[in-house]
């Protein structure tokens, strides 16, 4: 069983803080990574947003650096897909 002083927050938000989710957002559409970084500000109690990119090249540089847990990814992009996307982050 977890015992938590819930009249400590340091404590609450280190402990949230261990368990929430790093997401990050690949969407080349600038009103669609908007629009997801809202909704998903619904979950902000799990999921933390740590980035939303709007270009590919600058997108791969940066998960490298911060290494999401979840990365919601556009699958239709100019210039490379997806799916291209993903082989060329695995490669890191």
């Amino acid at each position: 069983m977890l015992n938590l002083e819930l009249n400590t927050p340091n404590k609450l938000t280190k402990f949230n803080q261990e368990l929430m989710l790093k997401a990050a957002i690949l969407d080349d559409e600038v009103k669609g990574s908007k629009l997801l970084n809202q909704k998903l500000a619904f979950f902000e109690d799990e999921l933390q947003v740590v980035g939303v990119f709007n270009h590919p090249a600058k997108a791969l540089d940066a998960l490298i650096e911060i290494k999401p847990d979840v990365l919601f990814l556009d699958v239709e992009m100019l210039g490379i897909n997806g799916f291209q996307f993903l082989e060329r982050l695995e490669q890191f």
